[in-house]
């Protein structure tokens, strides 16, 4: 999911791996980021990025744009993973909490899939 891969440099970079986790995490909380060994080379003492790097444009959202869900369906769907993938433990739902959730408990709506949309 996470490689530190950029499409313009075949090599490992740590601030476009640390992109692609806030593209699908958000912001990195402060208290996280004053662990961090690169965080000072990669982020201010805001949270924002030095210098923006490439991998920026990868979200959930975006990803979620070639779904065959319902837009209804599309945005419960990102509410759920939203209550899961949260950089912090302490703020990620439990599995008993997440099978109240409304995505799992509604059929959805959903149009044929392009298979072009894959590719």
């Amino acid at each position: 999911m996470f490689d530190g891969y950029s499409r313009a440099n075949p090599q490992y970079n740590a601030a476009d791996h640390l992109a692609q986790i806030v593209g699908l995490f958000g912001k990195i909380p402060r208290q996280l980021l004053s662990q961090g060994k690169v965080s000072g080379e990669v982020f201010d003492a805001e949270g924002n990025f030095h210098k923006e790097p490439e991998q920026t444009d990868v979200t959930l959202h975006k990803l979620m744009s070639k779904s065959n869900l319902s837009e209804e369906g599309k945005q419960e769907f990102l509410d759920f993973l939203g209550t899961m993938l949260q950089v912090l433990p302490q703020d990620r739902k439990t599995a008993r909490e997440l099978l109240d959730h409304p995505w799992l408990k509604k059929e959805y709506e959903t149009r044929s899939a392009d298979p072009e949309d894959f590719n």
